[in-house]
This record gives C-alpha cells, sequence and structure tokens, in this order.
C-alpha cells in the first residue's frame, strides 16, 4: 500500500468547514422550521443567520480557489464510465467489485460525482441561498423584498435542505465501503494523503506522464527544442536512473555530470555548516503520528526524532 497527496490544504479546509456550516445550518433550520427545540426559536434564527454569512464568505473564498488553481476542471461533467459507476454503486459495492474509475490527482472525482457535486454548487447551494436571502430581507426593515408571500421560498428552501441532508447521509455512507479501508477517505481528506494500491499508484504515474507530454507538446508549440523520452529512452541517455522511472523530458540544453563528484562536493559543504553525515545507515521506516505529520525516522543504527525529512535521492 503507498500514499499519494490528494488533497491541498485549502481543499481540506473548505471540505470541513463546509460540513460543519452546512450540519449547523441543518440543525437550526429545522429548528426554526418547528422540526424540534434544542436553541430556542429566536436563538436559532440568530444562529442560523450568523452561519448562513460564514457560508457565503467561504463561498466566495472557494470560487477564488477553484478558479486561481484550476481545480474546477474536476468538476466538468463526463460521461465516460458512468453506466458503469452507477451499476457499482447499486450493486457492485455489495458484491465486493472492483471500482470501475481510479481516483488521481487531476481526476479526483468519478463521473456521477462529477455530475452531483456539480449540481450542488451551481443549482442547490445558489437556490438555498437565493430563498436564504429572500427570507432574510422580506418586509425587511421597511424598504425590503416584496413578495406576495413566502410560502414558495419556503417550500424551495426546505426541499433544498433536505437534498443537501440526503447528499451528506449518502456522501458519508459512501465513503465507508468504497475506501481502501472503512475510513480510508475520511482520513485522507484531513491529512491530504490517499491510500492507494499498486495498480493504482501506476494509474497516478501514467497519468503524470499525459500531463507530461501534453506540458512538452505545450513547450514544442512555443519554439523550444524538448521531447518526452519512454522508459528505453531515458535510459539510453542515463543507464544509472531509478528501475521503477517511466520516462522523462529532454532539452537541448541538458547536460550530463559526475553525480558522485556532486554529493562530494554537497557533503563537504555541509559539514562545514554543520551537518552531521550518517553513512552506511539505511532509512528503514518513516513514523507519523496521530495527525500524520513526521514524528521520527527509523535507521539501521538508531531512531531520529525530526518533524521534518527531506528526501534527496533524486531518481537514482
Amino acid at each position: 500500500m503507498k500514499k499519494i497527496y490528494i488533497y491541498k490544504a485549502f481543499e481540506r479546509f473548505w471540505h470541513w468547514s463546509q460540513a460543519l456550516i452546512i450540519g449547523f445550518l441543518g440543525i437550526t433550520g429545522f429548528e426554526i422550521h418547528g422540526s424540534f427545540s434544542l436553541f430556542g426559536f429566536e436563538n436559532a434564527v440568530n444562529w442560523h443567520t450568523t452561519a448562513a454569512w460564514a457560508f457565503l464568505i467561504l463561498i466566495v473564498f472557494a470560487i477564488f480557489w477553484h478558479m486561481t488553481s484550476g481545480e474546477w476542471k474536476q468538476y466538468i461533467p463526463t460521461t465516460k464510465l458512468l453506466k458503469e459507476q452507477f451499476i457499482y454503486y447499486i450493486g457492485g459495492i455489495f458484491e465486493n467489485a472492483p471500482h470501475p474509475t481510479n481516483k488521481t490527482i487531476y481526476n479526483k472525482f468519478n463521473p456521477l460525482q462529477r455530475m452531483i457535486y456539480l449540481g450542488l454548487k451551481i443549482l442547490v447551494i445558489p437556490i438555498m441561498v437565493v430563498t436564504g436571502f429572500l427570507y432574510l430581507y422580506f418586509h425587511y426593515p421597511k424598504f425590503g423584498i416584496e413578495l406576495e408571500g413566502l410560502q414558495s421560498v419556503a417550500l424551495l428552501h426546505t426541499f433544498g435542505a433536505y437534498i443537501l441532508l440526503a447528499f451528506i447521509i449518502a456522501h458519508v455512507y459512501l465513503t465507508t465501503v468504497t475506501g481502501v479501508k472503512s475510513l480510508s477517505s475520511i482520513k485522507a481528506m484531513i491529512t491530504g494523503w490517499e491510500e492507494m494500491t499498486e495498480e493504482e499508484m501506476k494509474l497516478v504515474v501514467e497519468e503524470e506522464m499525459e500531463v507530461a507530454k501534453t506540458f512538452c507538446a505545450r513547450l514544442a508549440a512555443e519554439g523550444l527544442p524538448v521531447r518526452i523520452l519512454d522508459r528505453h529512452e531515458v535510459r539510453e541517455v542515463e543507464p544509472h536512473l531509478a528501475e521503477d522511472l517511466v520516462g522523462g523530458m529532454e532539452t537541448d540544453g541538458d547536460g550530463s555530470l559526475y553525480p558522485m563528484g556532486l554529493v562530494y562536493g554537497l557533503i563537504s559543504d555541509a559539514k562545514k555548516r554543520g551537518a552531521q553525515i550518517l553513512t552506511h545507515n539505511a532509512v528503514l521506516d518513516i513514523k507519523r503520528d496521530r495527525n500524520g505529520s513526521i514524528a521520527r525516522v527509523i535507521t539501521q543504527q538508531e531512531e531520529i526524532i525530526t518533524p521534518q525529512v527531506v528526501n534527496a535521492a533524486g531518481i537514482w
């Protein structure tokens, strides 16, 4: 089992903040609706309004992040493997069938997730926001939004709340039954690191190569002398690369150097700056604390307590 960093820091913050705010809006909203009594009607209204404004601010930041980071592309709908994904959800899960799609850095969501998440973002959430404003500013305080009544607004707002509630229940359920382990998907959204099988990692590498090819083609179109090398061509250029390297990119300006000489030069300079060099001491494991942060490094000779590790082994 291997791990790959899928979810960025803001993405995780946005996800959990959104979940907490929507959950609180649901609790206070249903109390306002008369489903139960917890905070008291007046307090529920005030807290619901405050949470709604917090949610609106979060939406603005989320839109900005999605647009500037390019993550909005993750929600572009696709029909590829849509039928297979639907069949998996309604029956394959219970038969322990293999997942028809695989999560990667550039393709985090399966076809159904893309459609559902996009629908929430461009339909359900906007309806909730608009009807919420109509609720808030209906005849308020004197020259507010003038409507004949709130019946249609109330129906739409309540219907949207039930859709969100159904989505949350289904979402939590599916995250516990479709991951490598029961809580692996939830843990990934906390730490950012997704657990993957060897086969899934191969797909991630293949996707990275496709992205590299696209990037290379873009550079070539700009007149830069670059080309993609496959696993065989890259070893013709440098025979001592790691065995699992699947390819690389070469330009006319690339050169070669003597790695051993470079290493000794770096070691000499590092020692002058106070570094301690431990040779013939293989790293056996890297341990993390309960929050997923690096805590210590296990080597052949000793255990090193450290919050940071730099993997400078390169591609050799």
